[in-house]
């Protein structure tokens, strides 16, 4: 997950202050007539790239979007894609606050950054904040060309997203973009018609537990409006959303 502020367009910075790609990487294989085919497959989500015309910034813009949407056939995908909007749109605006809180100190603040992410070995619970390894750098602009990095360095190096949150490492970000990642990795497993992996996307119960904020999140974003759902995955919403399920994927 790659965050920027002034380095991304002005048309970007008058839906959020900060922008998040998100990538994911995955190796996959195939076996056919002739053995194993292996092939790396990358994703990048963008929810406001730079082609994005700030014409749209005060008529009802969702941001970009998956391009099939059914929340009946591809509930999974719907709620996937629901997940990955909220949390973008709710990191970015905390990045932001995080920005004015060290500037209104008289500190600098950080001006892009990344984090790293990779799952922890054997399926475990996708809930569980041990679930993914983070790593991450972030960039300070010191002034006269200067740059300072915020790194994990080695008290923190193999440090959990749940030890970096409660020791209140900076930037406090940790928790909501695990959870960004978390979608995102749900998403291409889902997408991709994986089922041997913990998956929020097939999980009812971690769908609720991390749709249970949504409320709230809706609350504290800037311009980028999520979607395509912006409250909780609760009774009403189950009753209106197709199967939780992983279908067979076919590459051609």
């Amino acid at each position: 997950v790659e965050f920027q502020a002034l380095d991304q367009g002005g048309n970007q910075i008058s839906y959020s202050e900060w922008n998040a790609v998100v990538r994911t990487y995955a190796t996959c294989q195939i076996l056919n007539a002739l053995g194993t085919v292996f092939f790396n497959v990358t994703q990048t989500y963008d929810y406001v790239p730079p082609t994005m015309s700030f014409s749209w910034v005060n008529n009802g813009f969702l941001g970009t979007e998956f391009l099939s949407r059914d929340k009946q056939a591809k509930g999974s995908l719907w709620w996937g894609e629901s997940l990955m909007s909220n949390y973008w749109a709710y990191s970015t605006r905390l990045m932001q606050d995080i920005r004015v809180n060290m500037t209104t100190a008289g500190r600098l603040g950080i001006r892009k950054g990344f984090i790293y992410f990779t799952p922890t070995g054997p399926p475990t619970d996708v809930v569980n904040l041990d679930f993914l390894n983070p790593d991450y750098r972030f960039i300070v602009d010191m002034g006269g060309g200067n740059f300072d990095v915020i790194a994990p360095g080695s008290a923190l190096k193999n440090a959990t997203i749940g030890q970096l949150e409660q020791k209140k490492i900076y930037p406090n970000i940790w928790i909501p973009v695990d959870t960004l990642a978390k979608s995102a990795y749900s998403t291409v497993l889902a997408d991709l018609g994986q089922t041997n992996k913990p998956n929020i996307l097939t999980n009812t119960t971690a769908l609720e537990y991390f749709t249970a904020n949504f409320t709230a999140m809706k609350k504290h974003m800037a311009n980028a409006e999520p979607g395509p759902e912006r409250d909780p995955f609760d009774a009403q919403q189950r009753s209106t959303t197709g199967p939780l399920r992983v279908l067979p994927s076919v590459i051609s």
